[in-house]
């Protein structure tokens, strides 16, 4: 008997080993990865994150359709438990902007070395020794721009319109927030921001743009209006909006002013960022508007920012908020 029960569990030891040098040799090839995640001709690959798992890295991997105007992030990692296998997570979310420009050849998957975390972001791979985040504000900095916000997250892609949503009863970011911006992980994991949402103002209309780690830059729209506001509810700073469309948001229960604003030094927002972002969060967003003196509906006379750190589906972590003293 017990000559077979000793059998027995050397053939289940086996069939583990079998199972599990399956999975990892999954997991350690870019073209198995693709084939896995279900890739098809309508879709271009936006980017791909790797980071170190038990049996094997787990992968995650971007994809948008131009026709769909949808991004399809696809998570793929180990399952350990008595058969190992694979786990497969596919989320789907529309977003207003092109990342087409972002497009990245399908044969740079085959140039991981092997090293996590790595981050394959607009033809290139990036790891933790030669990652830098965007460290210098200044270099993109005109007189003419409006700083909208600034975004990062930790240990995977972060698709804006899944992550920021109400917070509490008095504070929230309706999609007019960051909306469906792709926010690419900080390999570095200090905090420093990889996405910058601008606007330039030219002439009678603006240019939005959204700036990447890289410098890579993609076009959210020709032509906005630039007001940016936040509205002030019970005292405290209330919801982001921006532009007309994001007006009509509220406008059965809200009467929104236009509060214009602009920045034409942004040294002190770069301090800020790092000294309210010590804590380190998994996710964290930084917001800059004119708001409104209470219920009075007038355009107050300072620009005030807000940092948010955020933990998870909608739910708001550390509040920080102030004035630009500089502006």
């Amino acid at each position: 008997m017990k000559r077979l029960l000793s059998l027995f569990f050397i053939l289940l030891l086996l069939a583990w080993g079998v199972k599990a040098y399956q999975v990892h040799a999954s997991l350690t090839n870019p073209s198995k990865i693709l084939h896995l995640t279900g890739y098809n001709e309508s879709e271009t690959l936006i980017g791909a994150y790797v980071k170190e798992g038990t049996l094997g890295p787990k992968w995650q991997l971007i994809f948008y359709n131009p026709n769909s105007q949808k991004i399809r992030i696809v998570s793929l990692s180990e399952k350990l438990g008595l058969i190992p296998g694979l786990i497969k997570e596919t989320y789907l979310n529309p977003t207003p902007y092109n990342y087409s420009p972002l497009s990245t050849n399908l044969e740079r998957l085959k140039d991981w070395d092997g090293r996590t975390p790595a981050l394959l972001f607009h033809e290139k791979w990036y790891y933790k020794s030669t990652f830098q985040g965007i460290r210098n504000f200044q270099n993109i900095q005109s007189e003419n721009l409006t700083l909208l916000g600034i975004f990062y997250s930790k240990n995977s892609f972060w698709m804006g319109v899944q992550g920021i949503r109400v917070c509490n009863a008095d504070f929230g970011y309706p999609p007019a927030g960051p909306g469906g911006i792709i926010v690419p992980p900080n390999l570095a994991d200090d905090g420093a921001p990889t996405v910058l949402a601008t606007v330039r103002n030219k002439g009678n209309h603006s240019e939005a743009s959204i700036v990447f780690f890289d410098g890579s830059t993609i076009n959210i729209t020709a032509a906005v209006h630039p007001e940016c506001i936040m509205a002030i509810f019970a005292d405290r700073l209330g919801m982001v909006f921006c532009g007309d469309a994001r007006k009509e948001f509220l406008k059965e229960t809200h009467e929104i002013p236009s509060c214009p604003f602009e920045l034409k030094d942004v040294s002190e927002l770069t301090q800020i960022w790092y000294r309210d972002a010590r804590q380190n969060p998994s996710r964290m967003a930084m917001f800059v508007a004119r708001p409104v003196k209470g219920t009075s509906k007038d355009c107050s006379a300072e620009i005030r920012w807000v940092v948010i750190t955020l933990k998870g589906e909608g739910y708001c972590g550390d509040e920080y908020s102030g004035k630009l003293e500089n502006t």
